[in-house]
C-alpha cells in the first residue's frame, strides 16, 4: 500500500487533519466530507454518518445540518457530548473529534445556513413525518409533489421550520496515522500542545 506520511511534528499532524476537514466541507468526494457522528440516547451511543458542512479550526468548530425533529437532534438537546469520527484511507489517516453540540434553530446561524443550502437539500425538511417515524410499508417522506423535483424558493421555505444547525465546540482532537513501519497517535486541544500517545 502507499505509504503514509512520516510525522516527527506533532503541530505537522495537527495541521494536516485540520486541512483535510476543511477541504471535505466543499469536497463531496473528500473522505471527510460524511463524518460518523455519535450521540448519547436512553439506550446508548447512537452513530451515523453525517454530511460537514463547515469547519473553522481557528475556533475548533465543526457544523452539520439537521432536521431538528430527528433523533441526532433531539439527543444532543438533551446532551450535547459527541464525538465526530473521520477516517481518510488515501491519507491512511483518522481523526476523533470530541466536544459538545450546541443546536441553532431559528436564529441567526440557521438562517444564514438555510440560505446557503441548495433547493434540492431544503426539500428533505418539508418532509411530513419526522425522521425515524415508524412506517407500515417504504416510504421516501418526501412531499408527493416533490418527489421528482426540486422545490421553488417559496415552496421550501416552509421547511425551514425544520431546519437547525449543528454547532459543535471540539474539546479535543486524538489523531492517529496509519503507517506500515509503525502507526502513530496523538492527542491534542485548542489549549495545549500536542502529546504523543502510544497508538
Amino acid at each position: 500500500m502507499d505509504q503514509a506520511p512520516h510525522f516527527t511534528s506533532a503541530n505537522e499532524l495537527t495541521e494536516l487533519a485540520w486541512r483535510l476537514i476543511v477541504q471535505a466541507c466543499t469536497q463531496r468526494r473528500h473522505p471527510f466530507h460524511t463524518p460518523t457522528l455519535s450521540t448519547l440516547s436512553e439506550r446508548g451511543p447512537e452513530s451515523r454518518c453525517v454530511i460537514l458542512r463547515h469547519a473553522d479550526p481557528s475556533a475548533w468548530e465543526l457544523r452539520a445540518n439537521a432536521d431538528v425533529r430527528s433523533p441526532k437532534a433531539q439527543e444532543l438537546l438533551s446532551d450535547p457530548r459527541c464525538t465526530w469520527l473521520f477516517y481518510s484511507f488515501p491519507d491512511h489517516l483518522q481523526v476523533r473529534c470530541y466536544g459538545r453540540t450546541q443546536i441553532h434553530h431559528l436564529d441567526d446561524i440557521a438562517a444564514e445556513a438555510w440560505q446557503k443550502s441548495q433547493l434540492l437539500s431544503r426539500r428533505c425538511y418539508l418532509a411530513p413525518m419526522s425522521p425515524s417515524t415508524p412506517l407500515d410499508e417504504p416510504n421516501s417522506n418526501l412531499l408527493p409533489e416533490l418527489a421528482d423535483r426540486e422545490p421553488t424558493e417559496e415552496e421550501a421555505q416552509a421547511g425551514f421550520a425544520n431546519f437547525s444547525v449543528m454547532r459543535c465546540q471540539v474539546e479535543q482532537m486524538d489523531i492517529l496515522s496509519l503507517r506500515f513501519d509503525g502507526n502513530v497517535r496523538i492527542q491534542v486541544t485548542p489549549n495545549s500542545d500536542p502529546i504523543w500517545i502510544a497508538p
